[in-house]
């Protein structure tokens, strides 16, 4: 992690009673007549989508079309809804193509309603590129003011920065895209030099081929790894950045409730970087030099573990991600001098072999197979290989307007685990898409989303009264900095138990300016609030290590007994 966070924490003494009877608790049960686990039963909410073989999103269907399934086992659908937008139709019925299906409820509407983020990676983009997905980013902003969505806007320039907050309003969220289009960009950089790389690349034929100087092919091969090696790092290095601000963000989000998409605009996502460079390397040079296929090229840092990682935070937030790779690729192929020919009239045209004129569109697999892989994995999709924009934004409207909201009751508590869902759809052709796995999240696990919320949107209610306050930075010898931070609760908030006293769970959580999140950190206080004082206030001192580059910290509590929470935000250094 970029921050990290060390927790020290000290008496928690309420004002009224004395210090050694407050106490601190690790993470755990919860203490004696403690209210915890009575709820026997907790609801799975799914939010699907159906299409048919084109593609394109299903309406019209039933409850009694669906069938869920949790790690294997069947669950009966207890809560419906079919979201139709377009068509203006809002059904909440089982059984309703026979007329005797049972009535069930449709799920309560979820605070915010839909939420959409869309996201430019402006360390990947090049600036063309990124005009024309704006241009037709225009076209979107109106379906979704009809369709009730809050949608947000931001840049990562590595940092995340915030152009738009979540708003309904169209004007303030098309001025939002014009921002953008004025934001630096360092992809054309990133592109220029691996369209120079893929050229000299190319050249490198001409004395590849040349068989009376074979050292001195095989000398300019070695060269030319060595450059692909030294770009293979700088590419993953801006790949894996993107990868963690998108899994930062994706995680803030999943407290907002309802459905959540976020479109991330970006460049050659792969699983392994640089790839598309080496497979050209390779089918120029494999004569000359003892290479590796490309295949097991780069196969020790491949970035799927990551994408998983992605991937599966996405699931444990509720959020599908859909990834629009911006790449202009006939463009690159002209740019990158193969000849006179089109790249569309060479590839058509082009032999195999080491000498093949044309561009070989297994580089393009290559460079979206990462983008694909999280877009489809995540529940979302991809768009990419294309100039025409407006199709993406076509299809994401209808996506968005035409869905299913399915529910089922899981025995037990929450756990707090990830458990796979199936769900199927009758009808020749059509076919689901819905998140593979779903966190059936504890309550400490929606106050940590709650706190990651606060920290990256400033987003949060405080009506138990916290206040949390932090004194002066101190210089630790390894360079870290600690923070002294109070906490003050107060008891008149709070439910007391039989044993006069209020266990209040608390979350902690460090960022820094550029989107970048520690890791959260929990713990339990036991405050003693005597019957006759209901004026009590339980203080705790929590020491804070952070990077120097940590600006503000998030705090949550949650009363144990009630289940009322509190969030607030405090800057850790002024104006941040």
């Amino acid at each position: 992690m970029f921050l990290a966070v060390v927790l020290a924490v000290g008496s928690v003494p309420a004002q009224t009673a004395p210090p050694d009877q407050a106490t601190t608790e690790p993470e755990g049960p919860a203490a004696t007549g403690v209210f915890h686990g009575e709820v026997e039963v907790s609801v799975v909410t799914l939010y699907a989508t159906v299409v048919d073989r084109k593609g394109k999103p299903v309406s019209g269907l039933n409850a009694d079309d669906f069938a869920v399934f949790e790690g294997g086992e069947a669950r009966e659908i207890t809560l419906f809804e079919a979201i139709d937008r377009i068509g203006l139709e809002l059904k909440s019925t089982v059984g309703q193509g026979d007329g005797e299906g049972e009535e069930l409820p449709a799920p309560e509407a979820q605070p915010g309603g839909d939420s959409v983020v869309v996201v430019f990676d402006n360390t990947r983009l090049e600036r063309r590129a990124r005009r024309r997905v704006l241009k037709a980013l225009e076209e979107i902003v109106e379906p979704l003011r009809k369709q009730g969505a809050e949608v947000m806007v931001g840049v990562m320039a590595p940092g995340f920065e915030v152009i738009q907050p979540f708003d309904r309003d169209s004007e303030r969220i098309a001025s939002a895209f014009e921002k953008v289009a004025d934001t630096p960009t360092t992809g054309e950089a990133l592109k220029a030099e691996k369209r120079g790389l893929k050229r000299d690349v190319y050249s490198g034929l001409a004395t590849a081929n040349a068989q009376t100087i074979q050292i001195m092919a095989r000398s300019e091969g070695q060269r030319l790894e060595i450059r692909i090696d030294a770009f293979r790092e700088v590419e993953m290095q801006r790949a894996l950045e993107g990868l963690n601000r998108i899994e930062s963000l994706v995680r803030s989000l999943a407290s907002r409730g309802g459905r959540t998409s976020l479109i991330w605009v970006t460049e050659d996502m792969t699983f392994r970087p640089g790839i598309d460079i080496y497979r050209r390397f390779y089918n120029r040079f494999s004569t000359f030099l003892a290479l590796d296929l490309p295949d097991f090229w780069g196969t020790e840092r491949d970035l799927r573990l990551d994408f998983d990682r992605v991937i599966g935070t996405a699931h444990s937030a509720g959020v599908t991600v859909h990834v629009v790779d911006a790449s202009e690729r006939d463009t690159e192929a002209m740019d990158t001098d193969f000849g006179a020919q089109d790249p569309f009239t060479a590839t058509a045209s082009q032999s195999v072999g080491p000498s093949t004129r044309g561009y070989d569109f297994s580089e393009v697999n290559d460079a979206i197979e990462g983008a694909q892989y999280l877009g489809y994995g995540s529940g979302g999709g991809f768009f990419g290989n294309s100039r025409n924009f407006d199709v993406f934004v076509d299809a994401f409207v209808e996506t968005t307007s035409t869905y299913y909201v399915i529910g089922f009751d899981r025995p037990g508590p929450t756990d707090g685990q990830a458990h796979s869902v199936k769900l199927e759809v009758k009808g020749s052709g059509l076919r689901v898409r819905h998140p593979a796995k779903i966190l059936d999240r504890t309550p400490e696990q929606r106050l940590t989303d709650s706190v990651v919320s606060q920290l990256v949107w400033g987003e949060g209610m405080n009506t138990l009264g916290l206040n949390v306050r932090v004194d002066e930075r101190q210089e630790a010898e390894d360079g870290t900095v600690l923070w002294p931070v109070h906490l003050e609760i107060p008891a008149v908030g709070l439910l007391v138990g039989d044993d006069s006293r209020a266990v209040v769970t608390v979350v902690l959580c460090v960022g820094a300016s550029d989107g970048t999140i520690a890791q959260p950190q929990q713990f339990r206080l036991v405050l003693p609030v005597p019957e006759d004082d209901s004026l009590t206030v339980g203080t705790a001192q929590v020491t804070v290590r952070t990077r120097p580059e940590g600006d503000r910290v998030a705090v949550g509590i949650r009363d144990e007994l009630s289940g009322a929470t509190a969030t607030e935000l405090v800057a850790l250094i002024p104006g941040s």
